[in-house]
């Protein structure tokens, strides 16, 4: 317990550093609830344009391996410049790049409030659900019940004074592998049932594209399978062009070829729509029921 809460007597620095983390934000956090309603927004963009113009500027300059050839081929004037911006930085880093780290560790620390911010919102949902006796409040107690007992025994396993003991370790192994282990297992599958219905309705022929992509859905999952080698085993390896009919074959054709083209087009549209996504955000021209709402 004492290693996680006490001083970090072999590293004083340290703790000065974390209390004055932590000093900050809380001054930081309660400052911004003084900020009138009507700056949040503005100010939300301001902060958002300017962290995106730094991480694209960042990738975007040359490092200095590239750019000290060209400015000292420039002359006296070049020289200066890169005296000014590339002076004792390595040949992998431009005169942005020593703040990479601490704007890294500043955002995992946003990060880290956005969980916060999460339970935060469970709480306050099911919460209510209780107090107000809603339809299947149960499963709101069930919900504090799960975050309380697995906050605990993860706390005393992890920083506890007997955490090596055979008691939280046992807790520990029961709450993972026999609670939420098991509760992941069981949702995924029946997330399984719904692509299975999902994929009934997808490959229902009612077209000839239905039919085209029934056909080869089949021929692929028939290719996987020993039953569906063996029904062409017969075809022998030495017959040429004929022994690409072989079932395994044509499944493999049909995953390499056909459905990798598609796949590369799909992950190229997902790239471009990331992209304009991205702009949207970082110039704050996102519109809909989050943005529009009053912060």
């Amino acid at each position: 317990m004492a290693s996680f809460w006490g001083p970090h007597t072999d590293n004083p620095e340290k703790t000065l550093f974390i209390l004055g983390a932590l000093v900050t934000g809380a001054l930081f956090i309660f400052g911004l609830t003084f900020v009138p309603r009507r700056a949040r927004k503005p100010l939300i963009a301001v902060v958002t344009f300017i962290g995106g113009l730094y991480f694209s500027l960042e990738f975007l300059i040359a490092p200095r391996s590239s750019a000290e050839p060209f400015l000292l081929s420039k002359g006296a004037f070049g020289k200066k410049v890169f005296e000014l911006l590339y002076a004792g930085l390595d040949p992998d880093q431009n005169f942005l790049s020593p703040y990479m780290q601490a704007l890294t560790n500043a955002w995992q620390v946003i990060a880290g409030f956005t969980f916060a911010l999460g339970l935060t919102n469970l709480v306050h949902i099911h919460g209510k659900n209780i107090l107000q006796g809603r339809k299947n409040w149960g499963f709101s107690v069930f919900f504090f019940v799960g975050v309380i007992v697995m906050a605990v025994i993860g706390f005393f396993q992890r920083f506890g004074a007997g955490q090596d003991s055979a008691i939280w370790q046992g807790l520990w192994k029961i709450a993972t592998d026999g609670w939420l282990f098991s509760l992941d297992a069981a949702m995924f599958s029946l997330i399984a049932f719904f692509i299975i219905s999902a994929a009934y309705r997808a490959f229902r022929i009612r077209s000839v594209e239905a039919t085209i992509m029934m056909g080869a859905a089949f021929l692929v999952m028939l290719g996987q399978v020993p039953v569906g080698i063996w029904l062409t085993s017969w075809i022998q390896p030495e017959w040429g062009f004929l022994h690409n009919l072989r079932l395994e074959n044509i499944s493999q054709w049909i995953l390499w070829k056909p459905n990798a083209a598609a796949q590369r087009g799909i992950e190229f549209g997902i790239a471009v729509g990331a992209l304009a996504m991205g702009l949207r955000i970082w110039l704050s021209l996102e519109r809909g029921s989050y943005f529009e709402k009053e912060v």
